[in-house]
């Protein structure tokens, strides 16, 4: 299974034409171990966690056979650089800060870089694009600016955090198998969830290094 961006998702079942030939080819080769949308799982662990505030909601629709997901459209916000452009602050207060860092690590986001969560006028904040998580392997690499501000901030991985994970890690495992994430991406979710639990801070995070 290969787990896809949802616009591509969009293409594939509506618009090829938008699609490169290598895209299509590739989609098409694992099309029948199936196809997953990341939006809908990370969205699932969001609500386990606690995260509805800054999540984007997301449900499963059916379209010409193919199931995705569908998001909620964020009315008001902005994308976080241009956010930044305005002098509004981009990652809302320490505690919002280190609980998407930390949600970002479980998830194993790849992608979030200024243009992949959006700022209302007042500061707060909505995630989306979920496009490049749950990675089968345990090295993250590419964009993780939350991480990588608490990193900087040197928060600590404080109780209440860690308590979330521990307590709802059963639960997001077994959800992301229900959804059908490939075996190795979920089982790698559980490692970085224990991981997290183990770490005393951010910096000290398995696989997060600097590069």
């Amino acid at each position: 299974m290969i787990v896809p961006d949802t616009h591509i998702w969009v293409w594939w079942v509506d618009d090829l034409d938008k699609m490169t030939v290598s895209q299509r080819g590739h989609v098409k080769a694992n099309e029948a171990a199936g196809l997953g949308v990341s939006a809908i799982s990370c969205w699932e662990v969001a609500k386990l966690v606690g995260l509805e505030d800054v999540g984007t909601p997301c449900v499963i629709r059916e379209v010409k056979g193919q199931k995705g997901a569908v998001q909620d459209f964020n009315v008001g916000y902005m994308v976080a650089h241009k956010a930044n452009e305005k002098g509004i602050g981009v990652y809302g207060s320490p505690e919002d800060t280190a609980k998407i860092a930390a949600f970002d690590y479980v998830i194993g986001n790849e992608d979030r870089h200024s243009g992949n969560w959006m700022v209302n006028e007042k500061g707060k904040i909505r995630l989306i694009d979920h496009g490049a998580c749950f990675p089968e392997n345990s090295k993250l690499n590419g964009n993780m600016h939350f991480i990588r501000e608490a990193q900087k901030k040197q928060y600590d991985l404080d109780s209440s955090i860690k308590g979330v994970y521990r307590e709802k890690k059963t639960a997001i495992l077994q959800s992301l198998t229900t959804l059908g994430l490939p075996t190795k991406a979920v089982s790698e979710v559980g490692v970085r969830i224990d991981g997290l639990l183990s770490a005393r801070n951010f910096d000290s995070l398995r696989g997060t290094q600097q590069w």
